[in-house]
């Protein structure tokens, strides 16, 4: 973009794989880069770990009667003093992604507070590693691998993408959909699946899985799920039957 006064990031989310012989090498290689080109990136994988009692306990809250009242008197606990510009922004976001969800259809002032509080807990765990040493022009990186699983991580995330942070978000697993839904989500998606469980972490051997192992496992996913087929000692104990028949 070619304003100066504003902040260009990308909200993305890419279902299933590109290549099955290459995924892992690319997400390793995309990791590295990042690191090189001195950006700051999150990665968290299946999910976003709950908050802890203790994170819970450290936000500062009271009783409420009205959405915008809690969403007000929460902002208190968004500290950025090493930026108070980012601080601005991060209140002044925080407030506009918790009065669109109180918007929602079914949610409650209780549910509400409790998402609300969620957000904090996150942004005070990552707002370190994502904004350390932050200046006008930097643009973070939050990777989520796996998808989101529930309508918290979803809102976390829209969140994030009204701050100068890039949100990737990574479902190789076509089976395991990601519940978030955002107009202004750029999607694409591939035609293969594949199960990845954890990032490719520097100094980790990389397993790479030929054309030939892929379709193997294919095919015996295929062969011996819910056909009656079995494969030789799937079960340590079992009585053959011989079977008589007439062949018309």
């Amino acid at each position: 973009g070619e304003k100066k006064d504003a902040c260009y990031n990308c909200f993305l989310r890419i279902t299933g794989v590109w290549d099955r012989m290459t995924y892992l090498s690319d997400l390793y290689r995309f990791q590295s880069d990042m690191k090189q080109t001195g950006r700051s990136i999150v990665i968290v994988e299946n999910g976003i770990p709950k908050p802890s009692v203790a994170e819970i306990g450290a936000i500062q809250r009271d009783s409420y009667d009205k959405a915008e009242r809690m969403v007000a008197d929460l902002t208190r606990n968004i500290i950025f003093p090493e930026n108070m510009g980012l601080q601005r922004l991060m209140r002044s976001a925080f407030t506009s992604c918790m009065l669109e969800e109180a918007g929602q259809e079914g949610i409650n002032l209780n549910r509400l507070t409790n998402r609300a509080v969620y957000l904090l807990c996150w942004l005070k765990r990552y707002q370190g590693d994502l904004f350390r040493k932050w200046k006008k022009g930097d643009v973070s990186c939050f990777v989520c691998l796996g998808g989101c699983r529930d309508q918290h991580e979803a809102a976390f995330l829209k969140y994030l993408t009204a701050l100068p942070a890039d949100v990737l978000i990574l479902v190789p697993d076509k089976s395991r959909p990601c519940c978030l839904q955002d107009p202004i989500l750029y999607e694409i998606s591939c035609e293969d699946s594949m199960k990845v469980d954890s990032f490719p972490k520097e100094g980790s051997a990389l397993r790479m899985d030929t054309v030939a192992y892929q379709a193997e496992r294919e095919l015996d996913t295929i062969l011996y799920q819910d056909s009656g087929m079995y494969r030789d000692h799937q079960y340590k104990k079992a009585v053959s039957v011989t079977l008589r028949s007439t062949y018309e």
